[in-house]
């Protein structure tokens, strides 16, 4: 099997069960993954921008040349930095608190797997939500509620599965501590992206970002 395959084999397998894909992945070259990965959480945060353009445009409220776009998509994609910074810092040390041999390359995979797998789910969310509403002059809120919502706990529930599975199995901790940690990193991350929240950054805490 190529290593390309590979990496199409492990981002289902991360979800499907993520403690025996972290296990097989474990001693192996994972960078090509990480950057697909990487790549990816970048295309989301300019397709969440893009998001602005479309309900602007679809609702007529676009009348001509606007910085919506690339300014937003920036903000979201420096909101996810930070909140894959913050997320790092808590599963790593926090994980070492208990176990001195952990290694930052198995945080910072864990890290960027489960939180890419969040922003996937609420960008999706975020697009539809934007193409829905403007389109056919329907109530946001509605959506949101019934919707957007269980969304963000779909997306939460697996950030916690697919981070703690990880701090599982590379990091050798067990009970409810891995889960322990995950709750406290996304939680983190959620506070420090509100605190520097603006009328966009309002928007990317919503949807997750």
């Amino acid at each position: 099997m190529s290593n390309f395959e590979n990496i199409l084999r492990s981002i289902p397998g991360y979800i499907l069960d993520p403690a025996g894909t972290y296990e097989k992945n474990r001693n192996t070259n994972t960078f090509r993954l990480i950057v697909i990965l990487l790549i990816l959480d970048a295309v989301i945060a300019l397709l969440s921008g893009l998001s602005f353009y479309i309900y602007d445009f679809l609702s007529g409220r676009l009348t001509g040349p606007q910085l919506l776009l690339p300014v937003s998509g920036l903000i979201i994609l420096v909101n996810f930095i930070i909140a894959i910074l913050i997320i790092l810092f808590v599963i790593h040390f926090a994980s070492g608190y208990k176990n001195r041999d952990v290694k930052f390359v198995d945080s910072f995979k864990i890290s960027v797997v489960s939180y890419t797998y969040f922003v996937v789910i609420i960008a999706i969310f975020n697009l539809i939500n934007a193409l829905y509403t403007a389109g056919m002059n329907y109530n946001a809120g509605s959506l949101t509620y019934f919707v957007g919502y269980p969304a963000f706990i779909l997306a939460l529930l697996l950030f916690i599965r697919v981070s703690a599975e990880g701090i599982k199995t590379l990091h050798d901790l067990s009970g409810l501590k891995p889960y322990v940690i995950a709750i406290i990193s996304i939680s983190a991350a959620k506070i420090i992206v509100y605190l520097r929240s603006s009328p966009i950054g309002d928007f990317c805490l919503f949807i997750g970002l």
